[in-house]
């Protein structure tokens, strides 16, 4: 941790003759806080009046650390880097494209499953439609990235190989141009153990 600079100041300045008077002298006392804080871990120096110069002993508590990344594909792969950006307090991530289902993607139907979305939680919303499609209709719930149903298992199997598909392709686009999706951006988060990640994307106009 760094040296408390605004409490040692008036302390150096108190200790100017006795610090004078050392051999060797020290003739200008925040000479020696300069030098003292150009340390990576400075030792600790007693002072002629008996006050002890010293890092602030550590409380415990972790500090923040905020780690950014603009177009790229997913962090990196640089185990050096991603040393760095270990336990980021945020990640801040730049994400182009996104493999979208086309119930969500396009139209009223779209705009609905969103809206609703604001209104309950995702988790009751899929169970509730689970319910009335099985006792109700007899059809298969799709899979919760669709938010629909089919008319049977197999019809709920085609449409997730399609959507892998699409997931695919929109991966290797986003690599190809060096940009990311959201599946890259979560890897590269729990690589280095992000606590909060937000995405975003600027794009030039």
């Amino acid at each position: 941790m760094p040296l408390d600079t605004q409490r040692l100041i008036p302390l150096l300045h108190a200790n100017a003759k006795g610090l004078a008077a050392l051999d060797p002298p020290i003739k200008h006392p925040l000479s020696l806080l300069s030098y003292l804080t150009s340390l990576p871990t400075p030792p600790p120096f007693t002072l002629p009046s008996g006050d002890v110069i010293e890092p602030p002993q550590l409380t415990g508590e972790l500090g923040r650390k905020l780690v950014i990344f603009g177009d790229c594909s997913g962090g990196t792969p640089n185990a050096k880097f991603q040393e760095m950006c270990c336990n980021a307090s945020l990640l801040v991530h730049e994400c182009t494209n996104a493999a979208i289902p086309e119930s969500i993607l396009k139209g009223d139907k779209g705009r609905a499953v969103r809206a609703a979305g604001l209104e309950q939680s995702l988790e009751s919303k899929r169970d509730k439609e689970f319910e009335l499609a099985a006792k109700e209709r007899g059809v298969v719930r799709e899979p919760w990235i669709f938010h629909g149903t089919h008319k049977n298992a197999a019809a709920a199997a085609v449409a997730v190989e399609e959507f892998e598909a699409k997931r695919t392709k929109v991966r290797t686009k986003a690599i190809g141009r060096g940009h990311s999706t959201p599946e890259l951006v979560g890897d590269f988060a729990y690589a280095i153990g992000a606590r909060r990640v937000v995405v975003n994307h600027f794009s030039a106009m």
